[in-house]
């Protein structure tokens, strides 16, 4: 057996440098974890043709269901699709992931209330923010993060969103090291649109039709998951908990057909039996309800969308001056801005006047001289009957339509975890990692992160050990500059997994960190709950760390043993 099995290996500066770790599938001697039944065993009999053989076919089938997935270069701009490379197997006990998952339950409470706050203030003062045990230094540094963050839309502040169940769903990426007793540290949490149910659930039923011995002679082959029951189950409590209507049906939209993550929404769609919805697939009717125009003649009430576009994209009204929002134009607005003469906001599109050559030139403007926002083309329909178009978020301020993703962009900022910790201040909750003083980071940039607080995909994760001593003094001169923006943590020794690598020419074990996307369902009665297949089970490139798979990271399959643990499934 592969000595370097129980290391974490990061490529730096200075070589290549191995840090201390536990594998998922053998212990601390090197022989096959003996809990794991007969799985590692037999896993281990194979040669590492074979396995690299099955890494390489549950790839391509994966590929072949159209679920691929964008990646980022090095600015954070998406720019290609990429067939997510699979890696191998990561175990855990039941009991650790309920203990992960529970550890959420607090933070997303604290979450809830503080958007419900945000949402339903126009400006909220320091004295709102200590009523929830919010100290007055981070309660200007949450309001901040708000006010700076593109994402926020000042024109949906309402009153009725004081008690707006937000977020049900919600993806905290778990840091796991310690195996049979993982703490409760996470690097972060996606709260705007996180996926991975549908990931892990075709690379388990992929696995499933190789018909191979060490997994089906395994007591991880079996199939207790009721994801999807529960994605529908948690979108319909928050719907018939902000609606107060029992009847009514919940619907699925898509980011669009255009989007790699279509096909796994339209599949997500067909198994948690959630009709998959166009924009003009939607009206609103005389009396304010949302109405499905079905093509069996019934146009049924819709209360609630689980709505997997940014949100902007969803509620866009010229009306109500609530415009398209993305992070994607804000170089451009930035350069308008100074060859205009205007003050244009960095995360508002505009409707953009375009030269011979496709290149932003100007900006259409109004009778009234200010900015034309950039129109939405897809957009719900009129009512059959009166011929009007309504405004979607008007039917959420009546009370009669839930969306699922509203505000959850906007506390997606590591700084707001960071509070939130401080605040609950238990480690027996959802945390992250343990944080690093300015004055400790030069000494301590070795065995440390820096994060850029509002990004996300692994854009703006800088790992210590792999920088280089330019890069390294060019972060501490940053972060001295804005002591307060940065997030500096210690670097978590992420546990491993065995796979097999080309290396010239050679296939050889290799170890590569793996980390846990939970995707927690968060009712309407601030209730917890999780499955077999709510998480998606990432990896970093060989020689790092960094497991978005946004940065080029790739999955592996997270099997939970059921039997070990528990007698049976929850609810």
């Amino acid at each position: 057996m592969n000595k370097i099995l129980n290391k974490l290996y990061l490529k730096t500066e200075k070589g290549d440098s191995f840090l201390e770790t536990e594998n998922y599938l053998v212990d601390s001697n090197l022989k096959p974890k003996e809990e794991l039944d007969e799985f590692a065993k037999k896993y281990f009999h194979l040669s590492p043709e074979e396995i690299f053989e099955i890494q390489n076919k549950i790839t391509e089938l994966h590929c072949q269901h159209e679920m691929n997935f964008q990646i980022k270069d090095p600015n954070g701009t998406y720019n290609k699709v990429v067939a997510t490379p699979f890696q191998g197997f990561a175990p855990l006990p039941f009991s650790s992931v309920a203990k992960l998952v529970d550890s959420t339950t607090e933070p997303l409470i604290k979450l809830r209330q503080i958007l419900q706050l945000i949402y339903s203030k126009k400006e909220p003062t320091i004295e709102n923010y200590k009523n929830l045990g919010i100290s007055n230094k981070d309660a200007v540094t949450i309001h901040k993060i708000v006010m700076d963050n593109i994402y926020y839309e000042p024109n949906l502040v309402n009153k009725k969103f004081e008690n707006y169940p937000f977020l049900p769903l919600v993806g905290f990426d778990a840091a796991v090291s310690n195996l049979a007793d993982p703490k409760c540290t996470f690097f972060e949490y996606n709260a705007g649109t996180p996926c991975g149910i549908e990931d892990q659930y075709q690379l388990y039923h992929h696995l499933k039709s190789l018909d191979l011995d060490f997994f089906k002679e395994s007591k991880f082959d079996r199939d207790w998951d009721n994801s999807h029951f529960l994605l529908r189950k948690t979108i319909e409590d928050c719907a018939n908990s902000w609606t107060n209507n029992l009847e009514g049906i919940c619907v699925v939209i898509s980011p669009g057909p255009y989007s790699p993550a279509h096909p796994e929404i339209a599949a997500l769609a067909i198994r948690a039996k959630m009709p998959l919805v166009k924009m003009s697939d939607l009206y609103i009717d005389e009396s304010g309800h949302v109405r499905f125009m079905s093509h069996r003649g019934e146009h049924p009430v819709v209360k609630g969308v689980y709505n997997r576009r940014e949100e902007s994209f969803f509620i866009y009204s010229q009306d109500l001056k609530i415009p398209l929002r993305s992070p994607f134009n804000r170089e451009v607005n930035e350069r308008l801005s100074k060859k205009l003469g205007l003050d244009l906001h960095p995360g508002i599109l505009y409707s953009y006047i375009y030269d011979d050559k496709g290149k932003v030139e100007s900006i259409e403007m109004d009778k009234d001289n200010k900015p034309v926002f950039q129109n939405l083309f897809d957009q719900i329909s009129p009512d059959p009957k009166t011929g009007k178009i309504g405004n979607l978020i008007e039917a959420v301020w009546d009370k009669k339509f839930f969306i699922s993703n509203i505000g959850g962009r906007i506390l997606d900022d590591k700084r707001v975890f960071r509070i939130i910790d401080k605040t609950l201040n238990s480690k027996s909750f959802a945390h992250p990692p343990k944080g690093v003083t300015i004055d400790e980071l030069e000494e301590k940039i070795d065995s440390s992160v820096v994060k850029i607080p509002d990004q996300s995909g692994g854009a703006g994760v800088l790992i210590g050990p792999c920088l280089s001593s330019l890069e390294k003094s060019q972060i501490i001169k940053e972060v001295k500059l804005q002591p307060d923006f940065y997030e500096l943590q210690t670097l978590e020794k992420l546990a491993v997994i065995p796979t097999i690598q080309k290396k010239q020419n050679v296939l050889e074990f290799q170890t590569m960190p793996v980390d846990w996307r939970l995707i927690v369902f968060f009712d309407g009665n601030n209730k917890t709950n999780w499955s077999q297949h709510s998480c998606l089970v990432r990896t970093a490139n060989f020689g790092d760390i960094k497991t978005n798979t946004s940065a080029g990271g790739g999955y592996a399959l997270g099997l939970i043993c059921l039997l070990y643990t528990s007698p049976s499934p929850r609810d």
